[in-house]
Protein backbone atom coordinates (compact mmCIF):
# COMPACT_ATOMS: atom_id res chain seq x y z
CA UNK A 1 0.00 0.00 0.00
CA UNK A 2 1.43 3.46 -0.98
CA UNK A 3 2.30 6.60 2.02
CA UNK A 4 -0.58 8.45 2.19
CA UNK A 5 0.19 12.38 2.22
CA UNK A 6 -2.21 14.78 3.74
CA UNK A 7 -3.21 17.79 1.38
CA UNK A 8 -5.87 20.50 3.08
CA UNK A 9 -9.02 21.22 1.25
CA UNK A 10 -8.39 24.69 1.54
CA UNK A 11 -5.44 24.66 -0.62
CA UNK A 12 -7.51 25.61 -2.99
CA UNK A 13 -9.35 28.71 -1.42
CA UNK A 14 -6.37 30.30 -0.34
CA UNK A 15 -6.00 33.53 -1.48
CA UNK A 16 -2.75 33.24 -3.11
CA UNK A 17 -3.46 30.57 -5.06
CA UNK A 18 -6.25 32.13 -6.20
CA UNK A 19 -4.79 35.19 -7.14
CA UNK A 20 -1.14 34.68 -8.22
CA UNK A 21 -0.57 30.76 -9.04
CA UNK A 22 -0.65 29.84 -12.77
CA UNK A 23 -1.97 26.04 -13.71
CA UNK A 24 1.88 25.54 -13.49
CA UNK A 25 2.35 26.82 -10.08
CA UNK A 26 -0.95 24.54 -8.52
CA UNK A 27 0.66 21.71 -10.68
CA UNK A 28 3.95 21.89 -8.65
CA UNK A 29 2.78 22.97 -5.38
CA UNK A 30 0.48 19.48 -5.41
CA UNK A 31 3.95 17.50 -6.46
CA UNK A 32 5.83 18.65 -4.17
CA UNK A 33 3.32 17.67 -1.24
CA UNK A 34 2.41 14.47 -3.01
CA UNK A 35 5.38 12.60 -4.75
CA UNK A 36 6.89 9.64 -3.37
CA UNK A 37 10.02 11.13 -2.08
CA UNK A 38 8.42 13.23 0.15
CA UNK A 39 8.28 12.79 4.44
CA UNK A 40 6.41 14.10 7.03
CA UNK A 41 8.81 16.72 8.06
CA UNK A 42 8.46 18.22 4.59
CA UNK A 43 12.14 18.27 4.09
CA UNK A 44 13.52 15.33 1.56
CA UNK A 45 15.69 14.78 -1.44
CA UNK A 46 14.77 16.22 -4.56
CA UNK A 47 16.53 14.28 -7.93
CA UNK A 48 15.78 17.26 -10.61
CA UNK A 49 16.11 14.70 -13.14
CA UNK A 50 13.56 12.43 -11.73
CA UNK A 51 11.22 14.99 -11.03
CA UNK A 52 11.45 16.66 -14.53
CA UNK A 53 10.23 12.63 -15.81
CA UNK A 54 7.80 12.35 -13.28
CA UNK A 55 6.08 16.10 -13.95
CA UNK A 56 6.52 15.82 -17.77
CA UNK A 57 8.77 19.22 -17.75
CA UNK A 58 12.52 19.87 -18.46
CA UNK A 59 14.73 19.89 -16.22
CA UNK A 60 15.42 24.04 -17.17
CA UNK A 61 11.96 24.20 -16.30
CA UNK A 62 11.97 22.37 -13.32
CA UNK A 63 14.40 24.63 -12.40
CA UNK A 64 12.66 28.08 -13.21
CA UNK A 65 9.90 26.45 -11.16
CA UNK A 66 12.10 25.95 -7.94
CA UNK A 67 13.28 29.85 -8.19
CA UNK A 68 10.23 31.07 -8.47
CA UNK A 69 9.11 28.87 -5.59
CA UNK A 70 11.96 30.38 -3.23
CA UNK A 71 12.27 33.57 -4.65
CA UNK A 72 9.22 34.93 -5.73
CA UNK A 73 6.95 33.15 -3.46
CA UNK A 74 9.60 31.88 -0.59
CA UNK A 75 7.65 28.75 0.28
CA UNK A 76 10.56 26.52 -0.16
CA UNK A 77 14.22 26.50 0.37
CA UNK A 78 16.54 24.25 -2.13
CA UNK A 79 19.72 23.30 -1.03
CA UNK A 80 21.69 22.32 -4.12
CA UNK A 81 24.64 20.84 -2.34
CA UNK A 82 22.56 18.43 -0.96
CA UNK A 83 19.61 18.66 -3.18
CA UNK A 84 17.58 18.48 -0.56
CA UNK A 85 14.31 20.85 -0.44
CA UNK A 86 12.36 22.24 2.55
CA UNK A 87 8.27 23.19 2.39
CA UNK A 88 8.05 25.94 4.69
CA UNK A 89 4.22 25.04 6.48
CA UNK A 90 4.46 21.53 5.34
CA UNK A 91 4.61 20.50 8.93
CA UNK A 92 1.51 22.72 10.12
CA UNK A 93 -0.66 20.55 7.45
CA UNK A 94 1.21 17.17 7.38
CA UNK A 95 0.40 15.84 11.06
CA UNK A 96 -3.12 15.12 12.01
CA UNK A 97 -2.53 12.82 15.47
CA UNK A 98 0.62 13.00 16.78
CA UNK A 99 2.23 10.99 19.87
CA UNK A 100 5.34 9.21 20.70
CA UNK A 101 5.40 7.30 17.17
CA UNK A 102 5.07 10.30 15.69
CA UNK A 103 7.51 12.37 17.63
CA UNK A 104 9.97 9.12 17.28
CA UNK A 105 9.44 9.50 13.65
CA UNK A 106 10.17 13.11 13.10
CA UNK A 107 13.40 13.03 15.12
CA UNK A 108 14.52 10.67 12.90
CA UNK A 109 14.02 12.90 9.95
CA UNK A 110 15.37 15.40 11.42
CA UNK A 111 18.60 13.60 12.01
CA UNK A 112 18.59 12.79 8.48
CA UNK A 113 18.75 15.99 6.72
CA UNK A 114 22.21 16.81 5.44
CA UNK A 115 21.53 20.58 4.88
CA UNK A 116 20.90 21.74 8.88
CA UNK A 117 19.96 25.30 7.54
CA UNK A 118 16.68 23.86 5.78
CA UNK A 119 15.23 22.62 9.59
CA UNK A 120 16.47 26.31 10.80
CA UNK A 121 14.27 27.51 7.92
CA UNK A 122 10.86 24.80 8.94
CA UNK A 123 10.88 25.62 12.52
CA UNK A 124 12.23 29.43 12.72
CA UNK A 125 8.75 29.86 10.91
CA UNK A 126 6.44 27.30 13.13
CA UNK A 127 7.65 28.65 16.21
CA UNK A 128 5.57 31.57 15.42
CA UNK A 129 2.36 29.60 15.59
CA UNK A 130 0.35 28.64 18.77
CA UNK A 131 -1.94 26.38 17.25
CA UNK A 132 0.27 23.62 16.11
CA UNK A 133 -0.45 19.94 16.61
CA UNK A 134 0.85 19.05 19.91
CA UNK A 135 3.64 16.87 18.85
CA UNK A 136 4.58 19.15 15.89
CA UNK A 137 4.70 21.87 18.74
CA UNK A 138 6.80 20.00 21.21
CA UNK A 139 9.57 19.16 18.24
CA UNK A 140 9.30 22.94 17.20
CA UNK A 141 10.54 24.17 20.91
CA UNK A 142 12.90 21.72 21.35
CA UNK A 143 14.57 22.53 18.01
CA UNK A 144 14.45 26.46 19.16
CA UNK A 145 15.58 25.80 22.22
CA UNK A 146 18.75 23.79 20.86
CA UNK A 147 19.20 26.23 18.11
CA UNK A 148 19.22 29.97 19.20
CA UNK A 149 19.04 30.68 15.47
CA UNK A 150 16.66 32.44 13.52
CA UNK A 151 16.10 32.19 9.95
CA UNK A 152 16.82 36.22 8.21
CA UNK A 153 14.64 35.24 5.28
CA UNK A 154 11.10 34.77 7.14
CA UNK A 155 8.54 36.31 6.52
CA UNK A 156 6.17 35.26 9.49
CA UNK A 157 2.79 37.45 9.83
CA UNK A 158 0.98 35.54 7.33
CA UNK A 159 -1.24 32.94 8.18
CA UNK A 160 -1.83 31.59 5.18
CA UNK A 161 -0.30 28.63 3.75
CA UNK A 162 1.98 30.06 1.72
CA UNK A 163 4.17 33.17 3.74
CA UNK A 164 6.13 34.67 0.86
CA UNK A 165 5.13 38.60 0.12
CA UNK A 166 6.82 41.17 1.01
CA UNK A 167 4.96 42.86 3.94
CA UNK A 168 5.03 46.75 2.72
CA UNK A 169 3.46 45.38 -1.16
CA UNK A 170 0.74 43.42 0.90
CA UNK A 171 -0.86 46.62 2.83
CA UNK A 172 -0.46 49.13 -0.42
CA UNK A 173 -3.63 49.94 -1.93
CA UNK A 174 -4.09 48.63 -5.17
CA UNK A 175 -4.44 51.20 -7.60
CA UNK A 176 -8.07 49.78 -9.25
CA UNK A 177 -9.36 52.84 -10.26
CA UNK A 178 -6.21 54.34 -11.41
CA UNK A 179 -6.23 51.56 -13.90
CA UNK A 180 -9.82 51.86 -14.92
CA UNK A 181 -9.85 55.65 -15.69
CA UNK A 182 -6.52 54.75 -17.96
CA UNK A 183 -8.72 52.46 -20.03
CA UNK A 184 -11.29 55.39 -20.29
CA UNK A 185 -8.55 58.04 -21.48
CA UNK A 186 -7.33 55.74 -23.69
CA UNK A 187 -9.32 53.23 -25.09
CA UNK A 188 -12.01 55.64 -26.72
CA UNK A 189 -13.25 53.23 -29.54
CA UNK A 190 -14.07 50.35 -27.12
CA UNK A 191 -16.94 50.25 -24.62
CA UNK A 192 -16.40 52.26 -21.76
CA UNK A 193 -15.98 50.54 -17.92
CA UNK A 194 -18.34 51.73 -16.13
CA UNK A 195 -18.49 49.12 -12.92
CA UNK A 196 -15.30 47.63 -11.04
CA UNK A 197 -16.74 44.23 -10.37
CA UNK A 198 -15.21 42.29 -7.54
CA UNK A 199 -14.08 39.78 -10.59
CA UNK A 200 -12.34 42.29 -12.77
CA UNK A 201 -10.90 43.94 -9.59
CA UNK A 202 -9.44 40.40 -9.01
CA UNK A 203 -8.17 39.91 -12.43
CA UNK A 204 -6.44 43.54 -11.92
CA UNK A 205 -4.63 42.30 -8.86
CA UNK A 206 -3.19 39.38 -10.12
CA UNK A 207 -2.05 40.89 -13.16
CA UNK A 208 -0.41 43.77 -10.94
CA UNK A 209 1.71 40.68 -9.36
CA UNK A 210 3.88 40.85 -12.92
CA UNK A 211 3.13 43.92 -14.76
CA UNK A 212 3.34 47.63 -13.46
CA UNK A 213 0.87 50.77 -14.46
CA UNK A 214 2.89 51.57 -17.24
CA UNK A 215 2.54 47.94 -18.51
CA UNK A 216 -1.91 48.69 -18.41
CA UNK A 217 -1.01 51.81 -20.07
CA UNK A 218 1.07 50.42 -22.73
CA UNK A 219 -1.88 47.67 -23.30
CA UNK A 220 -4.39 50.10 -23.41
CA UNK A 221 -2.36 52.34 -26.01
CA UNK A 222 -1.33 49.50 -28.07
CA UNK A 223 -5.30 48.18 -27.95
CA UNK A 224 -6.49 51.82 -28.88
CA UNK A 225 -3.73 51.27 -32.61
CA UNK A 226 -4.62 48.15 -33.26
CA UNK A 227 -7.54 47.31 -35.73
CA UNK A 228 -8.20 44.10 -35.32
CA UNK A 229 -8.73 44.67 -31.68
CA UNK A 230 -11.45 47.57 -32.76
CA UNK A 231 -13.58 45.38 -34.95
CA UNK A 232 -12.07 45.70 -38.15
CA UNK A 233 -11.67 41.83 -38.51
CA UNK A 234 -14.09 39.26 -40.95
CA UNK A 235 -15.75 38.41 -37.73
CA UNK A 236 -16.82 42.02 -36.68
CA UNK A 237 -15.57 41.20 -33.23
CA UNK A 238 -14.11 43.74 -30.50
CA UNK A 239 -11.87 43.70 -27.21
CA UNK A 240 -13.75 44.37 -24.11
CA UNK A 241 -11.37 45.72 -21.11
CA UNK A 242 -12.37 42.09 -19.51
CA UNK A 243 -10.50 40.72 -22.34
CA UNK A 244 -7.50 42.83 -22.48
CA UNK A 245 -6.54 42.26 -18.54
CA UNK A 246 -6.80 38.76 -18.55
CA UNK A 247 -3.08 37.03 -18.37
CA UNK A 248 -2.68 35.31 -21.51
CA UNK A 249 -4.58 38.57 -23.76
CA UNK A 250 -2.64 40.89 -22.18
CA UNK A 251 0.64 39.37 -22.68
CA UNK A 252 -0.10 38.80 -26.75
CA UNK A 253 -0.89 42.49 -26.71
CA UNK A 254 2.00 43.02 -25.37
CA UNK A 255 4.19 41.39 -27.50
CA UNK A 256 2.55 43.26 -30.73
CA UNK A 257 0.86 40.50 -31.75
CA UNK A 258 -2.50 42.80 -32.92
CA UNK A 259 -0.21 45.54 -34.20
CA UNK A 260 -1.39 46.88 -37.64
CA UNK A 261 0.19 44.86 -40.81
CA UNK A 262 1.62 47.85 -42.74
CA UNK A 263 0.68 48.34 -46.44
CA UNK A 264 2.32 47.69 -49.36
CA UNK A 265 2.34 50.89 -51.63
CA UNK A 266 1.43 50.58 -54.86
CA UNK A 267 3.08 51.82 -57.97
CA UNK A 268 2.22 54.86 -59.73
CA UNK A 269 -0.54 54.45 -62.61
CA UNK A 270 0.36 56.06 -65.73
CA UNK A 271 -2.56 58.51 -67.16
CA UNK A 272 -1.86 56.16 -70.84
CA UNK A 273 -4.77 53.67 -70.35
CA UNK A 274 -2.86 51.79 -72.56
CA UNK A 275 -0.31 51.15 -69.92
CA UNK A 276 -2.31 50.42 -67.43
CA UNK A 277 -2.57 46.87 -68.73
CA UNK A 278 -0.13 44.18 -67.69
CA UNK A 279 2.84 44.06 -69.83
CA UNK A 280 4.72 40.93 -71.13
CA UNK A 281 8.34 40.42 -70.23
CA UNK A 282 10.82 39.29 -73.63
CA UNK A 283 13.87 38.12 -73.21
CA UNK A 284 16.79 37.47 -75.86
CA UNK A 285 15.32 34.66 -77.03
CA UNK A 286 11.51 35.58 -77.54
CA UNK A 287 12.82 38.29 -79.57
CA UNK A 288 15.01 36.67 -82.01
CA UNK A 289 11.86 34.08 -82.14
CA UNK A 290 9.83 36.95 -83.26
CA UNK A 291 12.58 38.03 -85.82
CA UNK A 292 12.32 34.53 -87.07
CA UNK A 293 8.58 34.68 -87.90
CA UNK A 294 8.63 37.91 -89.12
CA UNK A 295 11.09 37.22 -91.87
CA UNK A 296 9.77 33.34 -93.26
CA UNK A 297 6.37 35.77 -93.26
CA UNK A 298 8.48 38.03 -95.91
CA UNK A 299 7.60 41.52 -93.71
Amino acid sequence: MGIKRVVDTDFWNDSKVIDYFSPEDKYFMLYLLTNPYTTQLGIYELNIKKAAFETGYSTEALNVLLDRFENKYGMIKYSKKTNEIAIKNYLRHSIIKGGKPVEDLLNKEISNVKDKNLLAFIFSNLSKYDNLNETVNKITEAFCHNNDNDNDNDNDNDDSWYESYNESSRNKPIPYQEIADLYNSICLSFPRLTKLSDARKKAIKARLNTYTIEDFKKLFTMAEQSDFLKGKNDRNWSATFDWLIKDSNMAKVLDGNYKNSKQTTRPKQSNNKFNQFPQRTYTASDYADIERKLINKGL
